[in-house]
Formats: structure tokens, sequence, C-alpha cells
């Protein structure tokens, strides 16, 4: 059995060494980590692979081609069982592999993934990721079946992966949302496992954060809907607001008032940016 690992990265090098660190001394040996540069700007320096040369490969896109694209390249480039997908401002302890591996015994499972968690709530913005992006208050106390992928520290079973036809090289942010989808349809579940832990090392500033939020919470098929809208400003005032002021957190309740707005903005210029020029491609080579 070989176990896989790959990382995407856009523009966020900073972490990188201490990301493949924490894949690299992980309790269960891993057979190799492929680096998939999604048009950085400048490029993951070719010099990263010498930390273990003989596990580390890096493979560039020329372009910015999404997490759709960048993802399913690297499902395809990798040879394991089974691959370890980590985002490239995320940290795994040294057991994660270990504790997913043991969900995969009963083969209706198609990945099995751990919860994230902010190592600093000092300031307002951190608290406010910690309850309302990462959902540490929702900590199940251990592993659940469950009908959604998250791709920030997750293990999928790459057999089962073909199977249900990988991941949609055109979706640029929900890309994870769909491909869950596909494993339900195709029988299979999920695993969300608490006690494997992940540890965010980004430092969000209030834009970032709003960017994170919008990307992770987007529009289904990436298309802004009215519907939508009026669901996330529901959603702002209760529970998130309500959540915020019941833990005396006025700074966040404030930034839960201004998510849906940041959202909807985020929708729109996801779908002027990819979605439109994609359309207009298609038309053109139809006439």
């Amino acid at each position: 059995m070989r176990i896989s690992a790959y990382v995407i990265v856009y523009n966020q090098h900073q972490y990188l060494n201490k990301v493949l660190d924490s894949i690299l001394n992980q309790n269960i040996q891993l057979s190799e980590i492929i680096i998939i540069d999604d048009g950085s700007n400048p490029p993951v320096r070719t010099s990263i692979s010498k930390r273990c040369p003989e596990k580390i490969s890096i493979y560039r896109n020329q372009f910015n081609m999404g997490r759709g694209y960048s993802r399913h390249r690297a499902m395809t480039i990798c040879n394991g069982d089974f691959i370890l997908s980590v985002d490239s401002n995320n940290i795994i302890e040294i057991n994660f592999v270990e504790k997913l591996m043991k969900h995969f015994s009963n083969d209706s499972v198609a990945c099995a993934y751990g919860q994230l968690y902010s190592s600093d709530k000092k300031n307002f913005l951190n608290r406010w990721k910690a309850r309302h992006l990462f959902k540490e208050d929702q900590d199940t106390g251990g592993p659940i079946p469950t009908d959604m992928l998250i791709t920030y520290g997750t293990i999928i079973k790459k057999s089962t992966y073909v199977v249900c036809g990988g991941f949609d090289e055109s979706l640029h942010y929900n890309e994870d949302k769909e491909l869950g989808l596909k494993f339900t349809k195709n029988g299979f579940h999920m695993i969300g496992d608490s006690k494997a832990k992940i540890f965010s090392l980004k430092q969000d500033t209030f834009f970032s954060l709003m960017e994170r939020y919008s990307r992770w919470y987007m529009d289904s098929n990436e298309t802004p809907k009215l519907s939508s809208y009026l669901h996330n400003i529901k959603a702002s005032l209760n529970p998130m607001m309500m959540m915020d002021l019941k833990a005396l957190d006025l700074p966040s309740a404030i930034v839960s008032l201004m998510t849906p707005h940041f959202q909807l903005l985020h929708s729109i210029l996801t779908y002027l940016k990819f979605r439109i020029p994609q359309k207009t491609s298609q038309k053109d080579q139809l006439t």
C-alpha cells in the first residue's frame, strides 16, 4: 500500500517549508510529495525539492488554472493507492495520516479528513476565523460520517476517485463540494475526524479573511444568486452574530454583519473572471 501527498501552491510560498516538514515527519512514511505550482508569480523555487529530493517533485501550470484543474492534475500524477492533500498554509500533526488511514478498513469510505484549528486566538480576526470559518465550536470529539468533502487536510482513496470521475477541472473554488456529491451519488461516504488535527499558519488580514470565507462558501456552480445573498444575510444575523455576542465579542459581530456583502462581491468577481471567459471560449469553439 502506497500513500502519496500533494500540495497546491498559488503565491503562498512563505509557509511551504513548514508544510512539507509536517508531511515528511509523519510516523507513517509517504512514497512521494507532489507540488503543483498553479502559476505562482514568482514561481515556487526548484530548490525546495532539495529538502527530500527522492520524494519531492514540482510541477508548474503555465497559468493560474484554479483548484479543480490543479487538484485533478495532482491526483493523476500521484502513484499512491491513497492520496493525502494538505493546503499550502496548513501543517498536520505527526500522526495525522495514521489516524485517518484507520477509517479505510470500511470499503464504502471514499475519503477521510481532519479538523482545522487556529493556532492563535488573541485578536478578533483569529477568534472570528476559529468560530465561523474553522467552526472549532462544532468539534465532534472524534470521527463521524459525513456527506461533505473538505480538502484542506484529507486522504482520498484513489481507486474510488477514478471510479467517481474526479475533480471538475473547470471549477476554481467549489471542486471539493462537487466531488463530494459524486462520492455520495455513487454510494460512498466520507469521514470527518476532529481528532486528526490540522493547524492553520496563515495570518489573515480583514480582507484576506473575507476572501477566504467567500471562497469556502461560494455559491453553487460558482454563479452569484440573489437567493444565496439573502440566505447569507440571514445567517450573518443568526447564528453568526448571535454566537459572537454570546461570546461578548463585539468586533467579531461587526465582521459577521459585513460577511454576506463580501460574499456577493467575491461571487460576482469570480463569475466575471472565470465563468464568462469560459462560456465565451466555448461559444467561439462552436462558431
